[in-house]
């Protein structure tokens, strides 16, 4: 509970790969979160297998794909991500805060969780509160206005969630995956906070990270009349009522990669995600006394 709302984070699960690490970063924080969902959304055996056994831990909740659904994936020629619009009737509990995390969040800033919840709840009029995001195109143009992220290895040119540095450069992405991996070593992530920005009416945004009220979503019934979910829930729904969305810029979270331009790069050529999985195992054993003594309030 946080300030008389449940709180249930949720994560379209596919990947052991980085699932592992997300894990991991989520339950450093089981004081503040009543519960994960995991929609167990893969074909693969081996990743279906760990989601099943993260499933052992108390904390995280396996929910499978909803009866009577259509099932999109590489079994039928489509892309699996048009599967996960169909769980969000898992999310509509008037007295809950649902967090979304795609599966390779790597990265949850210890204060993550107080300033996007207080947030959410002081400012009721938006709709989605977006984390700041790490690698995430949008994010980036405002952290280089900002002057938070230097023009030397590209310029996101605008706010453009598929700007092609921003969203398709993989150098840019290791860049500023180094960047932020120093500024944690230091102790200093509080400088690549930003203003709080919100998003004109229906402007296309990345949803690797957002939390909304369960109460919002009971409106609709969970039920979104669009096969991708990014479309209809920052364009489509947001335009059809006059909602607003907003990035909260003291909120951080790291976004492994972005676009099929960085993954292969990241993933097979840099060592970008192990240091993320190594950071992971390190703060879950910190704060060990902490899961057991301490809640957020």
């Amino acid at each position: 509970m946080y300030r008389d709302y449940k709180i249930v984070a949720f994560v379209p699960a596919g990947r052991e790969q980085v699932l592992k690490v997300l894990s991991k970063n989520l339950m450093r924080f089981q004081g503040v979160l009543d519960r994960v969902q995991l929609w167990r959304n893969t074909e693969d055996e081996e990743d279906l297998a760990y989601i099943d056994q993260l499933g052992r831990n108390p904390l995280f909740d396996v929910i499978p794909y909803p009866e009577g659904e259509e099932w999109h994936g590489p079994s039928n020629d489509q892309p699996i991500q048009l599967n996960t619009g169909r769980w969000y009737k898992q999310t509509i509990e008037p007295d809950t805060i649902y967090v979304r995390f795609d599966d390779d969040i790597v990265y949850i800033h210890d204060d993550y969780f107080k300033n996007i919840l207080d947030f959410r709840i002081d400012n009721p009029e938006y709709f989605l509160v977006f984390g700041n995001i790490w690698n995430n195109a949008i994010i980036s143009y405002y952290q280089q206005q900002e002057g938070n992220i230097d023009t030397d290895h590209g310029v996101v040119e605008k706010p453009y969630c598929m700007d092609m540095i921003g969203w398709g450069d993989p150098y840019f992405a290791e860049y500023i995956h180094t960047l932020l991996l120093k500024k944690i070593e230091e102790d200093k992530v509080e400088d690549l906070y930003i203003d709080n920005y919100p998003l004109e009416t229906g402007h296309r945004f990345s949803i690797s990270n957002f939390c909304f009220f369960g109460k919002d979503f009971a409106k609709f019934n969970g039920e979104l009349d669009q096969d991708d979910e990014e479309i209809w829930l920052t364009g489509t729904y947001p335009k059809r009522k006059g909602f607003k969305n907003i990035i909260c810029g003291n909120a951080l979270v790291s976004h492994l990669t972005f676009s099929p331009y960085q993954k292969q790069y990241i993933l097979e050529d840099t060592d970008i995600a192990e240091r993320y999985e190594e950071l992971s195992e390190e703060l879950l054993s910190k704060g060990y006394y902490n899961l057991l003594n301490k809640k957020v309030k």
